[in-house]
């Protein structure tokens, strides 16, 4: 099976969320949750617990409640990643060598994931298609954030990578699918076909995938 698309996430997989951002993701959207569900701080963390265990992300929980773009609002306006990024010079050579199809999926909004892509120093023309949760119908996991992809290049979903840090999120579903999945970290897991430690190492398993063709 010759590969053709190789699908990225973006936070946490091209680069390791800095301890500031988390906290501040954090801070946000507990407070966007006490300030919409007019409850306390503490109360506003256990409803966000709850939800999650039914709809996965927060950004789902939103996105069903037709309340996405004040969240993404809320959660990202305020955060200048350019602040806590550094460039990643590397990263840029390993991506411009990728002859396959590139696709950003996240779960972020866009006017963040281009901040984003800027502060690592990646151009956004070094992919072919940047997948937002705001400009799409569907986000991870469901099987549609994916399938939208392959169908929009034609591409078989047997002719997919998928390379991601959270594995049920980002991974389970695109094994389920028929994708080759990596995760850039240490869990293990069936729907796991390769472990890496870094997304710099993204080039020694295209290289591994490519020659037990």
């Amino acid at each position: 099976m010759k590969y053709k698309l190789i699908i990225f996430d973006l936070d946490g997989t091209l680069y390791r969320i800095p301890k500031e951002i988390s906290e501040r993701f954090e801070d946000n959207i507990i407070d966007f949750y006490a300030e919409n569900f007019c409850v306390s701080r503490e109360d506003a963390r256990k409803i966000r617990k709850k939800l999650k265990k039914k709809y996965g992300t927060s950004a789902y929980v939103f996105k069903a409640l037709g309340m996405e773009n004040d969240f993404y609002l809320s959660v990202f306006g305020g955060i200048d990643p350019s602040t806590y990024i550094k460039k990643d010079e590397k990263l840029v050579e390993i991506l411009n060598e990728i002859k396959l199809k590139k696709v950003i999926l996240t779960n972020s909004p866009k006017f963040f994931a281009l901040k984003v892509l800027n502060a690592i120093g990646i151009d956004a023309d070094t992919f072919d298609l940047i997948v937002t949760a705001d400009n799409c119908e569907k986000i991870k996991p469901d099987r549609e954030a994916f399938l939208n992809i392959t169908k929009k290049f034609n591409i078989s979903p047997l002719e997919t990578i998928v390379v991601g840090d959270e594995a049920e999120k980002d991974l389970k579903m695109a094994h389920e699918l028929g994708m080759k999945t990596v995760l850039v970290g240490r869990k293990k897991a069936p729907y796991i076909d390769f472990n890496i430690s870094s997304i710099h190492q993204i080039r020694s398993v295209l290289e591994h995938i490519t020659k037990s063709l």
